[in-house]
């Protein structure tokens, strides 16, 4: 599932929520928000290849919780001005008839690194850890 088990993205998320890799193999699944490439960019792809697959691997996976890491991934999600609105925040997801728990993280990049460093970004990382206690 991992890729690279040294850096990354679920590297990073694996050192903040303090659980090994083989423990998040088993307990997570891993989606980004753009997983297709398209030659008009980034932009174009989070607008349109997110619609086309994300709604359909969340209901068909049903997670107890959604990790979401990052701005751009909230966006799909939630409208806000600033990511601090959304993270750290035990927030719903509603989808028809099903609801799903969800948390916002900053990114794990470099670019998002100072902001890792607030109490925002803190209260993140201790609520999932709790959710995560809670599930088994």
């Amino acid at each position: 599932m991992f890729a690279n088990r040294d850096t990354g993205a679920p590297h990073t998320l694996c050192k903040w929520l303090e659980i090994d890799r083989e423990t998040a193999e088993k307990r997570f699944f891993w989606i980004q928000r753009a997983n297709c490439f398209v030659s008009d960019g980034k932009g174009y792809a989070f607008q349109h290849c997110s619609s086309k697959y994300i709604l359909r691997a969340i209901k068909l996976v049903k997670p107890k919780l959604i990790i979401i890491l990052g701005k751009a991934a909230a966006e799909y999600f939630y409208q806000f001005e600033k990511l601090e609105e959304v993270a750290g925040e035990d927030l719903r997801y509603v989808n028809g008839y099903d609801e799903y728990h969800c948390v916002v993280f900053y990114h794990p990049s470099g670019a998002a690194e100072k902001w890792r460093k607030s109490p925002v970004h803190r209260k993140a990382v201790e609520l999932v850890k709790a959710k995560l206690g809670d599930s088994g």
